[in-house]
């Protein structure tokens, strides 16, 4: 298994990140998941990418979400942008609309993705 940050962006008020990251399974019949994590700044990124229960800690759990970015629209605002990224709604397994202190905007994602 390896995981990669695929996107990260740092909130405007310097203390947290946003951050997409794959984790690869390297099994045939595993497809990649991306994990939408927010993390403070003090945080240590490999004990956030490397914890077995990365799923729990995820605003969003997808396969397919390797050309999906993010921005923050102000220092509570995430916007999650999905511009053509490829995803259908049975890609996605969870999608928050809050995390931590964050409030999350889901951009061009298809109708009906899962809510949990």
């Amino acid at each position: 298994m390896a995981n990669t940050v695929v996107c990260r962006a740092d909130n405007p008020n310097g203390l947290t990140s946003a951050v997409l990251v794959e984790r690869s399974f390297h099994a045939a019949l595993n497809a990649n998941q991306y994990y939408l994590l927010v993390i403070s700044k003090e945080a240590d990124l490999a004990t956030a990418l490397n914890n077995d229960d990365i799923g729990d800690s995820s605003a969003l759990v997808a396969t397919k979400a390797r050309h999906v970015t993010l921005k923050w629209k102000d220092s509570e605002t995430l916007l999650v942008v999905c511009n053509s990224c490829g995803i259908s709604a049975i890609d996605v397994s969870k999608k928050l609309d809050h995390l931590q202190s964050a409030r999350i905007i889901y951009l061009g994602f298809p109708k009906h993705t899962a809510y949990s």
